[in-house]
């Protein structure tokens, strides 16, 4: 009898410096023993300095690729991050809505560069939002998404609130308090359970691709069949591994990537 084996697949931008988007993505998976299928979504121009330029993949080659997949391939884990074309959530919502979608909302570049139109926004939180099971969003993104400034748990139990298909959010707490040694993490799920994860803020200039690898993480546990707590656990002990294994590695002028293979 043939093995099942645990796959995910991520749709995602391509970064030519290797350390975020889909490249990011494939290594999570890969270093964790998940097969990774892809489908980019998106071509940027970036470097460790910053993200200069993106030119979208046509929603229609994006269906192609996906349909080709769900014709041969049965696999229910999907990540997606940067979206493309506003048009590819639609196309997203008629051929994914039965599969279980991590969400890693990129709004932003760290050099602020914006990945994601405004007028997508609204796309996004009524036609995306709606199918996904799991987002992870920084602060910044938490307040776009619930369109209401309030406290962090506040805000993404609003989400969930609105959003019956969602079962976990993740805040990720690198972006609050700055300043402070110790990070905090929340996971929020629709049983009201809350779970605080606390670790070190690691001193390094490589920090290019954590939100990715995180997210992807957590896919990459999830499809080995963990459950949503042991899985995001796993995932932000893993990150945490490569960020400082990766502290000391000289690559580029900027924000370096981390490197999964230590």
């Amino acid at each position: 009898m043939k093995k099942e084996i645990a796959k995910v697949l991520s749709i995602a931008g391509s970064d030519p410096s290797g350390g975020a988007g889909i490249e990011a993505d494939i290594k999570t998976l890969s270093t964790l023993k998940v097969y990774a299928m892809s489908i980019i979504s998106s071509i940027t121009i970036q470097n460790t300095i910053g993200v200069f330029e993106k030119f979208n993949i046509p929603s229609a080659v994006v269906e192609k690729q996906l349909s080709k997949l769900l014709e041969d391939i049965d696999f229910k884990f999907v990540k997606i991050s940067i979206i493309g074309e506003v048009s590819n959530i639609k196309i997203f919502k008629k051929l994914l809505s039965d599969k279980f979608i991590i969400f890693d909302p990129v709004l932003y570049s760290k050099n602020g560069f914006p990945l994601i139109d405004k007028e997508y926004l609204t796309e996004v939180i009524n036609e995306l939002l709606p199918i996904c099971k799991y987002i992870t969003p920084n602060f910044h993104e938490l307040k776009i998404l619930s369109e209401i400034e309030e406290s962090p748990i506040f805000m993404a139990k609003n989400i969930l609130e609105k959003f019956k298909n969602l079962e976990a959010i993740l805040i990720k707490g690198g972006h609050i308090n700055e300043e402070k040694s110790i990070i905090y993490d929340t996971l929020v799920q629709r049983t009201g359970k809350i779970k605080t994860f606390s670790h070190l803020r690691i001193k390094t200039p490589n920090l290019h691709g954590t939100g990715c690898t995180l997210s992807s993480a957590i896919a990459a546990y999830l499809a080995k069949g963990y459950g949503i707590d042991t899985a995001t656990s796993k995932a932000i002990k893993y990150l945490q591994k490569i960020i400082k294994k990766s502290s000391n590695i000289k690559f580029g002028k900027g924000t370096g990537p981390l490197i999964h293979y230590l």
